[in-house]
């Protein structure tokens, strides 16, 4: 079986956008593939940690002296309630959270998983959505949803233990490649942005359904529009699909010349589709260009445009397919990014 060694996750989540919730019901077969025994998990459950202001992520938003997550109530800043972790209806898992990384989840295993062997978990469980207004993730007032590892995914095992890592808002987590499906439904006047690549798509009186293809991958993004103001555009074999600004006279040349550019330099971009956002292009911008006063600024547009979609490219390129530690080895993906840009002017 080509996809033996990679773990599996199976996610079924259900969308109610005026309650806030996602209640998801999940499956996951991870595999031993290290050289010893394992006799507990790790969860990443990085949706809870807006669950409290002492989390780390709490600590962290004060530190950047961002009072309104101190300032804001339970429901506004999200959650996740573990509803069972089982493998069948009567043979269930211990667990608990790790007490100072609430969102991290300990799973005593029934037995020793020796290497090589693997073992199937059912979660159940419901994600609170937080506000928008502490990370730029979550649900806004207009009730569209921005979301980014609101799943329970297993965390990495590197040199002989479990990666304690928690959200600290750096879009970091850690997971090793693994197949994943899913299945979301929404409400019907809503639109789906995703990068996953559907399998199947049918609506019900009230609901909208996706199914995706099983993919090998790490993360996804998912967005809930009430009307989507991103844009396809077809390039080679994939779909970048982006609601930045355009600048209609140069748009197409420009993809293609910077997506091609990326592909020719870290090879065939490994899925169908690939999601450009404000959002993610915000967190990092180019330093020095974009905050230069449009009256004395030496570059026109088209070329702003354009530097900046490279980096968004190869930022989403890198974070989507090479998986490294993240948070420690962060540098050798910067290191490229640098590397690139210098390279292409």
């Amino acid at each position: 079986n080509l996809y033996s060694q990679n773990n599996e996750y199976s996610i079924n989540a259900e969308f109610d956008i005026l309650e806030k919730t996602i209640n998801i019901n999940q499956s996951i077969k991870f595999f031993n593939n290290t050289k010893t025994d394992i006799d507990y998990l790790i969860l990443n459950d990085w949706a809870n940690s807006y669950s409290n202001a002492n989390s780390p992520l709490g600590k962290r938003l004060s530190e950047e002296y961002s009072l309104n997550f101190q300032r804001s109530t339970k429901n506004q800043r999200g959650r996740t309630i573990i509803n069972k972790i089982y493998v069948k209806k009567d043979t269930y898992f211990d667990f608990e959270r790790l007490p100072n990384n609430l969102d991290l989840i300990k799973i005593q295993l029934l037995k020793t998983l020796k290497p090589g062997e693997s073992v199937f978990l059912k979660l159940e469980y419901q994600v609170i959505i937080p506000d928008n207004d502490f990370t730029k993730y979550g649900i806004s007032q207009n009730k569209e949803i921005n979301i980014r590892d609101w799943y329970l995914t297993v965390s990495k095992y590197i040199e002989g233990d479990w990666l304690i890592e928690s959200n600290l808002d750096l879009n970091d987590l850690s997971v090793d490649p693994s197949l994943f499906e899913f299945k979301i439904t929404y409400p019907l006047d809503y639109v789906l942005v995703t990068d996953l690549t559907a399998l199947k798509k049918h609506k019900s009186d009230v609901f909208n359904v996706f199914i995706s293809r099983k993919e090998i991958r790490m993360n996804t993004n998912i967005l809930i529009q009430k009307d989507s103001n991103f844009k396809e555009y077809k390039v080679g074999n994939n779909i970048l699909i982006t609601d930045l600004d355009n600048y209609i006279f140069k748009e197409d040349s420009i993809i293609n010349k910077t997506f091609n550019y990326v592909e020719s330099k870290l090879g065939e971009y490994p899925f169908e589709k690939i999601i450009l956002s404000k959002h993610n292009q915000s967190r990092k911008p180019i330093y020095g260009l974009n905050n230069i006063p449009k009256i004395i600024n030496p570059f026109d547009e088209s070329f702003l445009f354009e530097f900046n979609f490279l980096k968004l490219i190869i930022n989403t390129y890198l974070s989507e397919s090479i998986s490294i530690h993240n948070r420690k080895n962060y540098w050798e993906k910067e290191g490229i990014v640098t590397y690139l840009l210098i390279n292409y002017i």
